[in-house]
């Protein structure tokens, strides 16, 4: 597990600069997640309030009591150490706020959506100099988490990597179980008004809104594909003459079939036959490229036999890759070492280049 390391820091006397240094070296070692920086708690509040982080004090700290829920360790601080640090937090957020920005999350984040007392964002990623006057190929990430919990963050490195690759990237927020109380529709429906808001705002986001990729994880993978191939999850009142769809999919073991046997079905029933990707392939879907681990227990290697056979007799592209001996979330970045995640990332770089998206070889390769 990477550690943020404050004994620099602390030898320094307090010196922001060594903090800052921690940070990043952390980030850039794939530690700068949410998930290990929530793991230094007090410090990940502080931030978090200083607007560093893009999260609320309150969604960092209800991380923290969940993670201790499931048996993390627990966070301890102490007046003598908010005193010894308590200073800095203030300084690093505040002289080192953009470069902090740059190494532990995204450019900006924008409201796509109110949802009652839900507020929803998208976390955006930029290419380096860019401007709203650019027509860039763009793609946004849906977490996992078995619409029921997850985070944005989970496809942050995606994002950083396919901005710096030229496109403008965005991880979504939506509504899931555990936060909102909410149902695997209301899920969908979040992913067709973030791909809607990011066409209907392409002007000033310098997107081409002719090339807005969908991408997601399990769950995330499912919303993703919904986006693309289902009917009827539009918010009343949207502006329909926006189209919702995506114009490509890049889904990592994604959750496709949701009728009897399939995954969710206890919580869909009856309702798969509107909510199932598997079950509403139609001429017009876009270009897809899928990866599965061959031991995923969530998704069978014959689930994604049967998507991709109905993919091709819908005359849609369907790339497929599998993965020997590897199990579900085999894709996901980790410590930045996971082979997978290079391997994955290097596939998805190919096939959004095929499409006229990136230009240019992999920066993997």
């Amino acid at each position: 597990m990477v550690r943020i390391q404050l004994r620099p820091y602390k030898a320094a006397g307090g010196d922001p600069d060594a903090l800052v240094e921690a940070f990043v070296a952390t980030a850039n070692s794939g530690g700068g997640s949410t998930e290990r920086l929530a793991r230094y708690g007090r410090l990940a509040v502080e931030l978090a309030g200083e607007g560093v982080l893009p999260f609320s004090p309150a969604e960092v700290s209800a991380y923290l009591a969940d993670r201790a829920a499931q048996g993390f360790p627990a966070v301890h601080h102490s007046a003598a150490y908010e005193a010894a640090y308590g200073p800095a937090y203030r300084v690093v957020a505040t002289r080192h706020l953009p470069r902090l920005r740059r190494a532990l999350g995204p450019d900006t984040t924008a409201v796509y959506k109110i949802a009652g007392a839900d507020t929803l964002r998208l976390h955006l990623f930029f290419p380096e100099g860019h401007t709203p006057d650019d027509r860039r190929a763009a793609i946004v990430f849906f977490f996992g988490g078995g619409w029921t919990g997850g985070t944005p963050t989970q496809f942050y490195p995606h994002a950083r990597y396919f901005a710096a690759r030229g496109m403008v990237a965005a991880t979504a927020e939506y509504r899931v179980r555990n936060r909102h109380g909410t149902t695997p529709f209301e899920s969908v429906r979040d992913g067709v008004s973030a791909v809607r808001w990011m066409r209907t705002h392409a002007a000033e986001l310098g997107l081409d809104p002719d090339r807005i990729a969908a991408g997601g994880g399990s769950a995330g993978g499912h919303v993703a594909a919904a986006t693309a191939l289902l009917e009827g999850y539009d918010e009343p009142g949207a502006d329909r003459s926006v189209s919702a769809r995506p114009d490509a999919l890049v889904l990592f073991n994604p959750v496709i079939d949701n009728g009897p046997g399939g995954y969710g079905y206890d919580r869909i029933g009856a309702r798969y036959r509107s909510f199932s990707p598997l079950h509403n392939i139609r001429p017009g879907a876009p270009p897809t490229v899928v990866f599965l681990g061959t031991e995923d227990r969530l998704v069978s290697v014959a689930t994604l036999r049967a998507f991709e056979r109905r993919m091709e007799a819908a005359g849609a592209r369907c790339d497929v890759y599998y993965y020997g001996g590897q199990g579900h979330g085999f894709f996901n970045y980790r410590d930045g070492a996971n082979p997978y995640y290079l391997r994955t990332l290097q596939a998805a770089d190919r096939f959004l280049a095929s499409l006229g998206y990136l230009d240019g070889p992999p920066l993997l390769e």
